[in-house]
């Protein structure tokens, strides 16, 4: 109520962010005027506002401005997906976002923009990466969990699996990548790939652990070639080569930026988000990527020199994360565009 005289004067009331929809972000913040408090609810896409100055903490706000409710976030009614990442078979599609900590599923591949999706749940949290092969889905957190369903969760089911800091022996504090094949089932830590011959389970010992400065993200395997990321460089594995000791090979290509979102390989082709120059650069070949060679196809630039972030049906904003389905490549950019885009291949 007064000027505080000193570091230790305690505020006249203390409202919890918990006790009030507020979801904050870069740009929150508050104002007084005319005796209402506004508040902004800044990754909430809402303005809070009290009719006067709150004297106690339960005290929620009368409405909002930009909303038709104190407690809508009209992102998440509308679906906007922020740091989408995605997982598909062709048939299903699943969206995660470790921004939302949300996970929607299609239970059908969206053919038109604006499709809604069949469902949305929580999940297991925010997924740093997802995959599914021959009916199951696995999700690895940024907070150390790995879930995995048997069979595809479309109503929002728990995992048949979870397994939180630890499998059995390993033990990590982050995970960054999972992925699967017809071979293997890999995990991606803070500092390690871990790869076994089969669902990973508390009695079943990785077959091979790669120890990796910077660990290994965003996983992506098509049965010949497992790729990630790691300290923002595509590493490429080659599977028939996997063992303790071998760490793939680092792709240098000077084509891409230094500042990367996800690698995918489906095919034998190579994609990379190019973050920083707001394009996918593509190779029909990997090996010719590992050679250095240019890449084949460029998406969202048809002009090398415009590294421009975009919004517009040929143009992208920050491409993060890719998926491959067989037919479509599914681009999530990430943040400020909250857009997931499907490009048909041909």
């Amino acid at each position: 109520n007064t000027v505080p005289q000193s570091a230790t004067e305690k505020p006249a009331v203390s409202i919890e962010i918990p006790k009030i929809p507020v979801r904050g972000g870069d740009g929150s913040d508050v104002a007084i005027a005319d005796g209402r408090v506004y508040v902004s609810a800044y990754n909430g896409n809402r303005i809070l506002v009290y009719n006067q100055i709150p004297t106690d903490p339960q005290t929620q706000p009368d409405f909002a401005i930009g909303s038709p409710g104190v407690n809508t976030n009209t992102l998440l009614t509308n679906h906007f997906i922020t740091n989408p990442n995605m997982a598909t078979d062709g048939q299903t599609l699943f969206v995660f976002s470790d921004f939302d900590m949300e996970m929607h599923v299609w239970k059908s591949a969206p053919t038109k923009s604006g499709t809604a999706p069949d469902h949305t749940s929580r999940a297991i949290g925010g997924a740093a990466d997802g995959a599914v092969y021959d009916g199951h889905l696995a999700l690895a957190t940024h907070h150390g969990k790995l879930g995995i369903w048997r069979t595809y969760p479309l109503n929002g089911e728990e995992p048949d699996l979870l397994f939180v800091g630890k499998i059995g022996d390993v033990s990590f504090n982050t995970l960054r990548g999972v992925a699967m094949d017809e071979h293997y089932f890999y995990v991606g830590s803070e500092s390690h790939l871990y790869v076994y011959d089969d669902i990973p389970s508390d009695t079943l010992a990785p077959k091979f652990t790669v120890a990796l400065q910077g660990g290994l993200a965003n996983l992506s395997s098509d049965g010949e070639y497992l790729v990630g990321m790691s300290v923002n460089q595509v590493r490429v594995f080659k599977i028939s080569q996997l063992s303790d000791s071998y760490t793939g090979e680092e792709l240098a290509n000077n084509a891409l930026s230094p500042v990367l979102g996800a690698s995918l390989v489906a095919d034998g082709h190579l994609f990379v988000a190019d973050r920083a120059y707001n394009r996918v650069s593509a190779w029909k070949d990997l090996d010719d990527a590992l050679q250095g060679k240019a890449p084949d196809l460029s998406l969202g630039k048809s002009d090398p020199e415009d590294t421009t972030p975009e919004i517009g049906k040929d143009r992208l904003f920050w491409p993060w994360r890719l998926a491959y389905d067989g037919q479509h490549l599914w681009v999530g950019e990430y943040k400020f565009s909250c857009r997931i885009l499907a490009f048909e291949l041909k």
